[in-house]
């Protein structure tokens, strides 16, 4: 059986996080105008230097994501090890991002970065869940829900770069 590399979702291949956990906009508030406005330079630093600590890992998770399924296509590894292995990467990848978004949700928007920080927290509650979604497939043994999630998180991803390269400024966000 064949398996696809999964479409691990974060920013910069960022994911997700527990989004459904709380009820309402859990989006932090835009602060009064008698307040320190940060700039729109100090939000991009601070989101690249986020996307510059996880990077790393998200890296190394998803090498051993295809690791897993080259092992798998080459009768290495059993149809249940490799789909255990997916679940326990794939667990790995959204606490990886669930530290990303908490990290991210914790940045003080300037009013006029308001729209792309609402797309990039947008984008990434999007990856969250199809995180969530490929876990629960990979402990279903689901390979052709997970194939579907995959390329599903691929048109994430795509649509995430797009966020951030219209915003520009960045260095690591958006380097896949």
């Amino acid at each position: 059986m064949r398996f696809p590399i999964l479409g691990v979702i974060v920013l910069v291949t960022l994911a997700g996080c527990d989004s459904d956990s709380e009820e309402g906009d859990s989006r932090k508030p835009v602060p009064p105008a008698a307040e320190a406005q940060p700039t729109s330079d100090e939000l991009t630093r601070r989101v690249d230097a986020l996307c510059k600590d996880v990077n790393p890992e998200l890296a190394e998770t998803m090498t051993a994501l295809t690791e897993a399924r080259d092992a798998s296509r080459a009768g290495r590894a059993s149809l249940r090890e490799t789909f255990e292995t997916f679940a326990t990467l794939l667990r790995r990848a959204s606490a990886i991002t669930k530290r990303f978004e908490t990290r991210l949700r914790a940045i003080e928007v300037p009013r006029s970065e308001t729209a792309f920080y609402d797309a990039l927290i947008d984008s990434v509650e999007e990856g969250s869940s199809n995180l969530r979604r490929q876990v629960s497939a990979a402990k279903a043994q689901d390979a052709d829900l997970l194939r579907d999630l995959s390329v599903q998180g691929s048109v994430i991803n795509s649509r995430t770069q797009g966020v951030i390269e219209g915003h520009g400024g960045f260095r690591f966000c958006g380097r896949g």
